[in-house]
């Protein structure tokens, strides 16, 4: 990814998961034209789950989303069928990972984020587990 232009990417941690705090304007925004080009131009190196670590996934990231949703974030998303989530994040709103409201709830809910290998630990900013 930072050979692809994202400069502010993140190594993964010892036990391989990476943790990615996107912030708009920053170059770890995940709608940005230069964060999507370098994604798809790595997705063939990103790692893949199997079927029983994305069935883990699918059912951590369910009990994950329902406390988000239980701690104020109402428009917080279900994962896809393989675990993963799409999260649109929108500056000034509830779903702004720098609006207070949003901070509360991930911290109450970050004993149940979806940790597997590969897995993003922070906000998850694409359809795909590990993105």
């Amino acid at each position: 990814m930072r050979e692809h232009g994202v400069k502010e990417f993140p190594d993964p941690d010892g036990e391989g998961r990476l943790t990615l705090r996107a912030r708009p304007g920053s170059g770890l925004d995940p709608n940005s034209p230069t964060f999507k080009a370098a994604q798809e131009g790595c997705r063939k190196l990103m790692p893949q789950p199997g079927p029983a670590e994305r069935e883990r996934n699918r059912v951590a990231s369910l009990k994950y989303s329902k406390c988000m949703r239980d701690h104020g974030l109402k428009a917080f998303p279900d994962p896809n069928p393989d675990g993963g989530m799409r999260i649109e994040m929108k500056p000034g709103s509830d779903m702004d990972p720098q609006n207070p409201k949003f901070q509360a709830a991930e911290e109450a809910c970050k004993s149940l984020r979806p940790e597997g290998k590969g897995a993003v630990g922070g906000p998850i900013t694409d359809g795909k587990p590990g993105a």
